[in-house]
């Protein structure tokens, strides 16, 4: 069965508001190329967290999706949701360095204030949560987790059960992944179809891997560090110095473990390209 039966068999998308979530990266590309050749899109929506993604990523994100629709020939409404700052975040609330087993940074910088847009949205347009449909680029290919997380193309928010602490969803929005089974030899190869857009992709990757990636994330290993430009490691490094330097924060011993061990990557890279490191208090 293809891609779209099964979305029709569950939802009519003529009949629903469709957002698609987007990062700029290959995967929410696709998707969103997907969804626009082969249904239609209102809105697409960014996400930006002030501190803790480059602000250049919004010029990217505009011109990205310039080139997507120049290339399909199809527009949208573009939305860039900045968060609050996640740094501002950690000091009122006492938060720890994220982990992979908390992560509450994901929830609280993009599940609430999309959740919170979309409600926001949809009673603009009239609209119970229900006929909203939110479009996600997860592949299964991704990772084992993915892969059990994620059994159906569309399924309704609130069926959807992480293994995160403190992250869920718990909405009534449905949620669609058009490219759940797909792998990323075919997310290129559909993108390479839509040659400006697949120009501006490449580019960004070869010059910074993903520019709207989060500069601290406790995902990130040495080489990924290793693939980015000289003064976003600088950068990063200043905010896990900001972090260390919070009054709570050795209150965690595996958040600070973490923060630790990501601020030592980052300062043997920094050596090794002849930077010194100063920690000025």
């Amino acid at each position: 069965m293809q891609i779209h039966e099964v979305a029709c068999m569950y939802a009519d998308l003529d009949n629903k508001l469709v957002v698609v979530k987007f990062s700029g990266g290959k995967d929410s590309t696709a998707s969103l190329l997907y969804m626009l050749m082969n249904y239609r899109v209102d809105y697409v929506l960014y996400q930006h967290i002030p501190d803790n993604i480059l602000p250049e990523a919004k010029d990217y994100i505009s011109s990205l999706a310039k080139a997507i629709m120049d290339d399909t020939g199809k527009e949208f409404n573009l939305v860039i949701l900045e968060s609050e700052p996640m740094l501002k975040l950690m000091r009122e609330k006492h938060k720890p360095f994220p982990t992979p087993k908390t992560l509450w940074c994901s929830y609280w910088l993009k599940v609430v204030p999309s959740k919170r847009w979309i409600k926001n949205i949809a009673s603009k347009h009239g609209l119970a949560e229900e006929q909203v449909v939110v479009v996600v680029g997860v592949k299964k290919s991704d990772s084992r987790r993915r892969s059990e997380l994620y059994k159906d193309k569309l399924i309704k928010a609130d069926k959807i059960r992480t293994r995160f602490k403190g992250v869920s969803y718990g909405e009534k929005y449905y949620m669609f992944f058009p490219i759940l089974d797909w792998t990323d030899e075919q997310v290129w190869n559909y993108i390479k179809k839509f040659p400006n857009t697949y120009k501006i992709l490449k580019h960004q990757y070869k010059s910074y891997y993903n520019i709207t990636q989060c500069l601290v994330c406790p995902f990130h290993s040495r080489k990924y560090y290793e693939s980015l430009p000289l003064k976003t490691l600088i950068k990063i490094h200043e905010l896990l110095i900001d972090i260390e330097k919070m009054d709570h924060i050795t209150n965690f011993r595996m958040g600070y473990a973490f923060l630790q061990r990501h601020k030592r990557i980052v300062e043997d890279i920094l050596n090794k390209h002849g930077v010194k490191v100063v920690d000025n208090d």
